[in-house]
């Protein structure tokens, strides 16, 4: 046993492995094992690693990986706490050679339930670890990898085991198969709930489609049911107004035109200033602001802004300029053209 231990200890270097996933555990299920060496191949077909459990046991935890609900050969045999619970082994059939052999004393407890993670990987890479730890205690690498699709646990010679296992996070391969977004879960190594970002749609179970918002209101969608027009996009919509109307962040549209001053006091209002005829109070242009009455002229918006539509009362409603025909803009005028909005 020890001098197959040296041989092979090169094989078995401290490595990164999947970081913070490794030390957090759900439990989905437990069961016991008696003490012979008898696998239960009862846990849900897996799609990936780590495969994450705890088990109390005085020595020999067995855990096999195959291609098969069945300790049929080939098939990966990992041992933790052998020979009265000094040595974990990793095998390639069951009772088969120990491919490669880590002195392990005191690593399994009778009375304290102790947590391991088990990884692999395309390249035929098997890592052993302990919860909690990103670096495996044990590791090897077979030139011909054997699929992995269940996970078999025993106990043995002499020893029984109590074990509850970890839930297995679907999202974290393939996105488990959603188009957008996957939520795992919990409790299950197969079942994802699929969900599709603003502006889609799911189909089917995993996919998602554009939503048409224009599609309502006679083409209109959202956007003012008068003079709005609406341009549906993938994942959103665009509203702008007819010519002589300005959109607004609640989508509505806003005649533009001249404002009459106070009767009471022929003072022109916030928004607008004094037309040369001394009558007429215009109102502020795109680039332009005025937050005081009876003014003859407007202030000009911070440099690279734009009032969000004519008429803007403070220097607040002056946003980001965006550039004609570029989209979606967010409640900003298009420089010598209407405002767009997007979701």
């Amino acid at each position: 046993m020890r001098d197959l231990f040296l041989l092979v200890t090169g094989f078995c270097l401290l490595v990164p492995t999947l970081g913070t996933s490794l030390s957090s555990c759900s439990i989905v299920g437990t069961a016991s094992t008696g003490t012979w060496h008898r696998y239960q191949w009862n846990q849900p077909d897996i799609l990936g690693s780590p495969f994450k459990f705890t088990v109390k046991a005085r020595n020999d935890a067995y855990i096999g990986l195959s291609p098969y609900n069945h300790d049929y050969n080939p098939m990966y045999e990992i041992v933790l706490g052998g020979w009265s619970n000094q040595w974990s082994v990793i095998r390639r059939r069951k009772q088969g050679p120990n491919l490669v052999e880590v002195r392990t004393p005191g690593i399994l407890s009778a009375s304290v339930n102790r947590g391991f993670w088990v990884t692999w990987s395309r390249d035929g890479t098997i890592s052993v670890g302990k919860m909690g730890e990103t670096h495996s205690f044990m590791q090897w690498r077979d030139p011909v990898p054997v699929p992995i699709r269940h996970v078999g646990y025993s106990t043995g010679w002499g020893s029984s085991g109590y074990w509850r296992f970890c839930d297995f996070d679907e999202c974290s391969i393939n996105n488990g198969g959603c188009e957008h977004i996957c939520r795992n879960t919990v409790g299950s190594y197969v079942n994802v709930d699929c969900a599709c970002r603003a502006g889609y749609q799911l189909y089917g179970s995993r996919y998602c489609r554009n939503v048409n918002e224009c599609s309502a209101n006679n083409g209109k969608g959202p956007c003012d049911p008068n003079h709005g027009i609406c341009t549906n996009s993938q994942g959103g919509y665009r509203c702008w107004c007819d010519d002589g109307f300005a959109h607004q962040s609640d989508h509505s549209c806003r005649l533009l035109r001249s404002v009459a001053a106070s009767e009471e006091t022929g003072v022109c209002p916030r928004g607008t200033y004094k037309a040369a005829d001394n009558i007429t109070c215009v109102m502020c242009g795109n680039q332009e602001y005025q937050d005081e009455l009876g003014q003859s002229s407007c202030k000009p918006c911070p440099v690279g802004t734009s009032a969000v539509s004519k008429g803007a009362t403070s220097k607040e409603e002056c946003a980001a300029q965006c550039v004609g025909g570029e989209a979606p803009c967010a409640d900003c005028r298009l420089i010598g053209g209407n405002v767009h909005s997007a979701k």
